[in-house]
């Protein structure tokens, strides 16, 4: 069974990516998955804090790939999150291991 094909909703907190991610998969019936939530998102914040960039890494390399698995078989599946959320925060060295970029929107809210 073939993994399905990712669009990503990415961006800083609070610029309508969620919001963007529902919308887009109820109209379409595509499901919506959030990689870095929940207890993904705890570790994440761990790592991160504690400099230990490949583990942070292969963390959300891992949570991504359960996505994908989860859902093997669907011809698409929208992530709200992915690269560029590890892109902004990975040193530049990480950046090779998050190619092929799939298809990315990037959400952008002013906070006025």
């Amino acid at each position: 069974m073939h993994a399905p094909l990712p669009f990503v909703i990415d961006g800083h907190d609070g610029s309508g990516k969620s919001t963007l991610a529902v919308a887009v998969g109820l109209r379409l019936g595509i499901p919506v998955v959030r990689p870095f939530a929940g207890v993904v998102a705890e570790r994440f914040t761990t790592l991160f804090d504690g400099g230990d960039f490949d583990a942070l890494d292969a963390c959300c390399r891992d949570a991504v790939g359960a996505c994908l698995g989860a859902h093997a078989g669907r011809p698409f599946v929208i992530f709200d999150r992915h690269w560029l959320t590890l892109r902004s925060v990975l040193p530049e060295p990480y950046a090779s291991r998050w190619v092929p970029v799939p298809g990315t929107v990037l959400t952008w809210a002013d906070q006025r």
